[in-house]
């Protein structure tokens, strides 16, 4: 989904839940820049792109969750950088994944750690429920204890 269009920052309140003071806060700590602006300082209306949106709802979802972001703020210019191309909202660009001080950015297959200048990370999803089906799943088609001491006892 490409998204040309540019939004004020009165749009960015209205679509991301978050307040004028806290918009004019993340800008000027440069949490996100206005990528819209061709013509930037005092005076000039900020003008913010769709990835621009992206990442102020992303710090919305954070400060919701109670995360200190300053401490992951190399990070969230990373992934407004990768925001710039709108090439890049597809579906693989899924998941935005954080311990509260790295970001990763999960693409497709890969997982990159944006605070450490994009390098790539490894990491293992492993759903425990699955694993606890399983199991249950091989008890029940082995054979039962009490039959297995009777043909041994044979």
């Amino acid at each position: 989904m490409v998204v040309s269009e540019t939004f004020s920052a009165k749009k960015v309140v209205q679509l991301t839940g978050l307040s004028s003071t806290m918009v004019d806060y993340l800008v000027r700590e440069r949490f996100v820049t206005p990528s819209g602006s061709a013509v930037r300082g005092r005076g000039n209306a900020r003008k913010f792109t769709f990835g621009d949106l992206v990442t102020f709802k992303v710090l919305a979802r954070l400060l919701d969750s109670g995360v200190e972001i300053r401490r992951m703020a190399k990070g969230i210019r990373e992934l407004q950088q990768a925001l710039a191309d709108p090439t890049h909202l597809t579906d693989k660009m899924r998941y935005l994944i954080s311990d509260g001080r790295d970001v990763f950015l999960s693409e497709g297959e890969t997982l990159e750690n944006l605070t450490q200048s994009r390098q790539l990370a490894f990491a293992f999803l492993i759903d425990l429920a699955a694993c606890a089906n399983e199991i249950i799943s091989a008890r029940s088609n082995l054979p039962s204890l009490s039959l297995m001491k009777a043909t041994s006892a044979n």
